[in-house]
């Protein structure tokens, strides 16, 4: 296995991607709307990670950041 991990913004073409993994993985109750997700990445804080193996899509971390921490909201592969 060769892991990749490369960082996304709102118009990388594997967003759709995401996001079905994302409605598979987390029940509704537990979303944030992703239209938020995708506007939160334009903040420094915010971070959606997509991982990869050599060129396959295998899951993706959306994670907020601050000086002193680091939350992990969502983790799906």
């Amino acid at each position: 296995m060769t892991l990749t991990i490369r960082t996304l913004n709102s118009k990388d073409k594997i967003i759709r991607t995401i996001h079905k993994l994302y409605v598979q993985s987390f029940p509704a109750n537990e979303r944030i709307p992703f239209p938020v997700i995708l506007h939160m990445l334009k903040e420094e804080q915010t971070e959606l990670l997509a991982f990869y193996d050599k060129d396959l899509f295998v899951g993706f971390v959306y994670l907020y950041h601050s000086e002193t921490m680091c939350f992990l909201y969502y983790l799906a592969v």
